[in-house]
């Protein structure tokens, strides 16, 4: 249970990061 909320809350902040880059790329 607390891996997959790790897991979940890396996944965010990863999806979070690569939003970022696309607007610095655009």
């Amino acid at each position: 249970m607390v891996q997959h909320q790790v897991v979940t809350k890396s996944g965010y902040l990863w999806a979070m990061l690569l939003l970022k880059v696309k607007e610095g790329n655009m």
